[in-house]
């Protein structure tokens, strides 16, 4: 027996339901266009299914927002930290917004991915925080 492409598995399953499910997909890490996010988004175009993808404001491609606006319609975008840079201690757990920094650093560079996301994607931009390494 073989294997079904990877989206059959859930296209099966959906199609079995009566009645659409209350569901949203992320994916983290986006920074510019790319063959996987694509396929994310057109497999949940095609179910009516919205996106929300977590950037990584300080590594944007400036050619995503408008390849993004070609893409998909239903998909809102958030900040995914700053830079996903690890300023815990090595012994302890990464965390780009723990308590390893001072106050200001953090809201500065909330403030900045926010800033940056916001400039990028415009009424795509949702002012929720999505920290890296949860």
């Amino acid at each position: 027996m073989t294997e079904p492409e990877p989206w059959q598995a859930l296209d099966d399953e959906v199609a079995q339901w009566a009645t659409p499910p209350a569901l949203w997909l992320r994916d983290d890490d986006a920074t510019g266009p790319a063959p996987a996010v694509a396929t994310l988004l057109d497999v949940c175009a095609a179910a009516r299914v919205p996106v929300c993808l977590a950037t990584i404001p300080a590594f944007l491609d400036p050619e995503f927002a408008p390849w993004l606006a070609s893409h998909a319609a239903a998909t809102t975008v958030v900040p995914h930290g700053l830079g996903h840079k690890n300023h815990a201690p090595e012994s302890q757990k990464k965390a780009e917004f723990g308590d390893h920094r001072s106050i200001e650093e953090i809201s500065t560079d909330l403030r900045d991915g926010f800033d940056r996301t916001q400039d990028a994607f415009g009424p795509r931009f949702r002012p929720i925080f999505v920290p890296p390494w949860n």
